[in-house]
């Protein structure tokens, strides 16, 4: 049926006639179908071209249609090996059929619920190396994995690990409190995910923006940057490997904490004139709901506010055992001082505006009169911009592979050599008469205009 949803050609008459009932009661399916294509496309188009993947295994491929991975991928590198995997023998018998012939392809017998056996499938091993990258595929496959058959084992972190820890930190089904903590603990990795989410997104974007023909906006690489940074840092915060599980529970509570309270904020301060009365009050009231539900998780878990001195001001979210404290607010330029050492001094800015201000002011400042403004910023800021970056991308897999019982270090040393690479280009770019834009006139008239 997914094939003729796409509207391709290997169905049977069974399936289309299936297809042309359900989309008389849900027409949308077909859309969905689409858009999942085209996400799987995406995918596989970034992680071919823009991280260099070379192998990749699609798990609950089902029979293969137009778009399918193989094709995709070798658009960028034609070698690309794929592997298919579908526990369902017709899928298996066509599958094989239609890519008869191909090298770098095959076809697997195998059931996601048994992972194990997908990895020691001969034909696993005969095509795809695992010392190498591998591009994981499951792609709308996972929620069809039962409550009972335990979706978390398919993609499970290994044992004693700080995520696994965790999830015995709140086993107790017994204990109220515990249940609070594990509805806690599920919001919290949640935020975490969201939050290593919009550094992926900003780190993205970044690269199209300095691998473009340099017709961005203005000085958008620093703000990108700093975003990927900011991100990457409270995403290392919540993540924090080193920490007991109880303070990395609490820690995801004062996030889940801080992020509904400034949203709050951030509505109580706009100008109500600008809003219709309804909707304003819609929107206070909606984030106050929702501010009010994140406290009453807080609470149901056995979590305490600590006030300031005034006893009104909530000031730190506080476990009576065993003893923890975290404060209510994340000091993200503390944080980048002691995670991204390497991050240049105006990261502690945290305005883009102030950076686009100050820039611009230094080039009319640093321009000669008649000449055109050269609002474009030192290639070394964006040099720094992009090792930054890629710092904060190093962060990022660092926390995630400790955290899940992985040794990141491979991926650490690809990090700092790009990082090296980076800064050996901008080294060389410093000998270049175009590299730097002087930061001070060389004379001055009476007015302060250069003459």
């Amino acid at each position: 049926m997914y094939d003729a949803y796409l509207g391709g050609k290997d169905n049977y008459a069974a399936d289309r006639e299936a297809v042309r009932q359900v989309l008389r009661v849900a027409p949308e399916v077909r859309d969905s179908a689409r858009a999942n294509r085209a996400f799987l496309q995406r995918a596989v188009r970034f992680l071919a071209g823009e991280a260099g993947l070379r192998q990749f295994i699609d798990i609950g491929t089902g029979i293969p249609t137009a778009g399918s991975v193989h094709q995709v991928a070798a658009e960028t590198a034609p070698a690309t090996r794929v592997v298919y995997v579908d526990n369902d023998p017709i899928v298996h018998v066509h599958a094989n059929a239609l890519l008869t012939g191909s090298g770098t392809t095959r076809i697997v017998l195998a059931d996601l619920r048994e992972p194990e056996a997908i990895l020691q499938h001969p034909k696993v091993g005969e095509l795809i190396d695992f010392r190498q990258p591998v591009g994981l595929l499951l792609v709308a496959i996972l929620h069809f994995i039962t409550e009972e058959e335990n979706a978390t084992r398919i993609v499970a972190p290994r044992p004693g690990c700080p995520w696994t820890q965790d999830g015995k930190t709140v086993a107790d089904h017994a204990d109220p409190q515990a249940q609070g903590r594990a509805r806690l603990l599920r919001c919290s990795r949640h935020q975490a995910m969201l939050t290593y989410v919009n550094a992926y997104d900003h780190l993205l974007t970044l690269a199209r923006v300095l691998g473009s023909d340099g017709a961005m906006p203005l000085f958008s690489h620093t703000s990108l940057s700093r975003a990927v940074c900011e991100a990457a840092v409270r995403f290392a915060w919540l993540m924090d490997p080193g920490i007991p599980s109880e303070e990395r529970i609490v820690r995801g509570a004062v996030a889940l904490f801080v992020s509904a309270d400034e949203r709050l904020k951030s509505v109580r301060g706009l100008p109500a004139e600008r809003f219709d009365r309804r909707v304003h009050r819609q929107m206070i009231e909606s984030c106050t709901a929702e501010r009010d539900a994140v406290q009453e998780l807080i609470t149901g878990a056995g979590l305490t506010f600590g006030h300031r001195q005034n006893g009104k001001t909530k000031s730190r979210l506080e476990l009576e055992s065993p003893k923890v404290s975290v404060p209510l607010k994340i000091n993200v330029t503390e944080l980048m001082a002691g995670l991204l050492p390497d991050s240049p001094s105006w990261y502690n800015i945290g305005s883009s505006v102030t950076h686009s201000l100050y820039w611009g002011l230094r080039d009319v400042d640093g321009s000669r009169p008649g000449e055109p403004l050269a609002l474009t910023p030192n290639v070394l800021d964006v040099g720094a911009a992009a090792e930054s970056a890629i710092s904060a991308s190093g962060l990022i897999l660092d926390r995630c592979g400790r955290c899940y019982g992985h040794d990141p270090s491979a991926h650490i040393k690809r990090t700092m050599e790009r990082r090296e690479a980076v800064d050996a280009l901008m080294r060389r770019a410093t000998r270049s008469t175009w590299a730097h834009i002087p930061a001070e006139p060389q004379h001055r008239g009476p007015r302060g205009r250069q003459s």
